[in-house]
């Protein structure tokens, strides 16, 4: 298997919203929580092998690792 990194950040919500019903941009500081890396794992070789028939299933969903912390949004106040 050829696997790959795809480095992404998580949003760890702390308030919910309503169901199906989006959040604001001006809201958001009240419903999430922190930030949270990720790293989707892919799988190139089935990817590649399925891609053309169905489009990338089994390829992306192979494994995901996420970070053991979470970093609250008032900790980045001061990098913004």
């Amino acid at each position: 298997v050829k696997l790959d990194i795809e480095a992404e950040v998580g949003f760890v919500v702390g308030v919910p919203s309503a169901h199906g019903t989006p959040v604001p941009l001006a809201d958001f500081r009240e419903h999430v929580f922190g930030l949270s890396l990720l790293n989707d794992w892919s799988a190139r070789d089935l990817q590649a092998w399925e891609y053309v028939p169905l489009g990338p299933f089994l390829g992306k969903s192979f494994a995901t690792s996420v970070s053991a912390w979470v970093t609250p949004l008032e900790a980045l106040d001061a990098a913004r």
